[in-house]
């Protein structure tokens, strides 16, 4: 497997380390950031293929790195993870193409959608030749 980078911003240590444990396990790159502004210097240096946040980032909202990624990458698929159920924020990242999860994820659920999201960008941006 080759190793596809993923951005994983979460301003709870204690879950953004068990996300980038679950990635690296499965073979990933992770990288973790806890703050929008961390973030957005890592996305200033550094080409990620998918995009992990966290709908609150303190007095941040994680949508706002999902539209701006959107903007800059407009291929980056990105996953939006909220504490609560929240209609209005998971139809604003269903608008943005970001798949929205509620917390708890199950590590295997959070996988499966990584990994289906990583393939669906690479055949939109690689196609198969016919």
């Amino acid at each position: 497997m080759d190793a596809r980078t993923i951005l994983v911003v979460d301003d709870d240590i204690v879950s953004l380390s068990a996300m980038l444990d679950i990635l690296r396990d499965d073979g990933f790159r992770a990288t973790g950031a806890a703050t929008l502004e961390a973030a957005l210097r890592l996305q200033a240096v550094f080409l990620f293929d998918l995009l992990i946040v966290d709908l609150r980032l303190g007095r941040a909202n994680g949508l706002d790195l999902v539209a701006r990624a959107r903007r800059e990458q407009s291929v980056l698929p990105a996953i939006v993870l909220s504490g609560s159920v929240d209609v209005t924020a998971e139809m604003e990242s269903r608008l943005l193409g970001a798949d929205y999860l509620v917390k708890p994820v199950a590590p295997a659920v959070l996988l499966a959608l990584v990994r289906l999201r990583l393939n669906r960008a690479r055949s939109t941006t690689h196609p198969e030749p016919i």
